[in-house]
């Protein structure tokens, strides 16, 4: 949640007064990346306030007020807490957001309570879950992917599957257990092995999964697309695109489908990103249509380019995770984060205004787009830090002052324990890199990687 008092509301190009006192609220407090995120938006003048089941102190600097809940209950229960609480408080919140996958879905609904801007409750749960969404896209004559789901206890053979196929938690996050599947044997002992891990492992980043119904757990299976991977980032108001670019997304291939690198601008052809970004538009407007609702929020859409065009495969109704902030900072001098706070708080953005005449031509497909579109401050290169093996981290030593670099977080440190595929879906961390030209940036990234010392004992 974001909590606070503020004259005056700064931006980096211009100042605006408002008119009232302003409060509002997260879910969630996360990391060190967060951190800084919140350290941003304290800079507006905004006081913070998180809800989140426990209290983190490294965020004791940040967090104006802390608002704890049992993590146990269901979330209709947690919603009816915080109300309590916010009541008890005399708090009148202006906005309602999260930057975290697993807080999307209260986030939105104690906006709704509040009767603030975000993202209703059926787009989150039509996004959330990956066959609803295809589901959705089909009933709007969307491109999709052909799917099927499956329980662990559903015939495989009779299901209708196209093989090679990718198999999927439904609900899942972070690609965890995600994989390529070539026959029905294949599939049904990727399912088995996933519902292996997830009963002998409790980890944070499987927080969409119910382990005490792991029996009824459903997968998705949907053909594998074969194409180039993207990612389109935009930023909604009341409904209304305020921002949209493209980054390329390479993964690690086959068959675990992680997140490699990433590049911004992207390299694709601009007629090409606009496609994207028009049927991007096209979702977030069929997804209004049909539930009669106004959308607010940050929203991190990932695509395939087909060669009969791109196919969206997800959507997540949130800041992307990991680099994707620091990504759009570095190439196009603009803050998701605090475009997110800014569009909740139904402030315009200065910072936003040269994007208004691209953004307002996606629908209506009218406009000269190479004259609208604009132009990149850097070339941006990121990398996620994969170890070879699963094991103990021993070192990691990285070039930090050559090469371009930007920022990076790493998520393990000396002496801890990672996992990575078939026994988990976990990386080190990231690193962004920057560059006058893509190909300094790329150049830059790969000196970068071959002078890292990254080593992993196994175990």
């Amino acid at each position: 949640m974001l909590e606070g008092t503020q004259e005056k509301h700064e931006t980096r190009r211009r100042t605006r007064r408002t008119r009232r006192t302003r409060r509002g609220s997260c879910h969630q407090s996360g990391g060190e990346t967060r951190r800084k995120l919140y350290l941003s938006i304290k800079k507006l003048g905004i006081t913070l306030s998180c809800a989140s089941p426990v209290i983190s102190k490294q965020f004791k600097d940040v967090i104006g007020t802390w608002l704890t809940y049992s993590p146990e209950q269901s979330l209709i229960k947690t919603n009816e807490e915080l109300l309590k609480k916010i009541s008890m408080l005399k708090f009148q919140f202006d906005a309602v957001t999260t930057f975290d996958e697993f807080g999307v879905q209260l986030a939105s609904m104690l906006a709704a309570s509040l009767d603030l801007p975000g993202i209703p409750l059926q787009v989150v749960q039509c996004c959330q879950n990956k066959t609803s969404f295809r589901e959705f896209c089909r009933s709007k004559a969307l491109p999709f992917a052909r799917f099927a789901s499956l329980s662990c206890g559903d015939s495989i053979h009779s299901a209708e599957i196209k093989y090679p196929a990718v198999l999927k938690p439904a609900n899942g996050a972070g690609s965890h257990f995600v994989q390529r599947v070539d026959n029905a044997a294949q599939l049904r002992d990727a399912m088995l092995q996933t519902l292996s891990t997830l009963r002998t492992r409790s980890l944070k980043s499987y927080e969409w999964c119910d382990h005490n119904a792991l029996n009824d757990l459903k997968f998705h299976v949907e053909e594998l697309i074969q194409g180039k991977e993207v990612d389109v980032d935009c930023v909604l108001c009341g409904n209304q695109i305020r921002y949209c670019n493209v980054v390329d997304n390479q993964s690690s291939g086959c068959p675990y489908f992680l997140e490699d690198t990433c590049q911004a601008p992207s390299s694709l052809p601009l007629q090409t990103q606009r496609e994207l970004c028009v049927l991007t538009a096209q979702i977030f407007d069929a997804m209004a249509k049909e539930w009669d609702c106004n959308i607010t929020g940050t929203f991190h859409v990932e695509m395939i380019l087909t060669e009969d065009g791109p196919v969206p495969i997800e959507v997540n109704c949130r800041l992307g995770g990991a680099e994707t902030r620091c990504l759009h900072l570095t190439a196009w001098d603009v803050d998701l984060g605090i475009e997110t706070v800014l569009a909740h708080l139904n402030i315009s953005s200065p910072q936003l205004g040269p994007f208004a005449n691209y953004c307002s031509s996606l629908l209506r497909r009218t406009g000269t787009f190479f004259e609208d579109f604009i132009h990149h401050r850097q070339f941006a290169c990121s990398a996620n830090l994969h170890p070879n093996t699963s094991g103990v981290v021993m070192k990691t030593d990285l070039p930090l002052d050559r090469f371009g670099y930007v920022d990076h977080m790493l998520y393990f440190q000396q002496g801890e324990e990672i996992l990575v595929p078939p026994s988990g879906f976990q990386y080190l961390g990231w690193v962004v890199i920057q560059g006058r030209s893509e190909e300094e940036a790329r150049g830059n990234l790969t000196q970068f990687l071959e002078c890292s010392k990254i080593e992993v004992q196994e175990c």
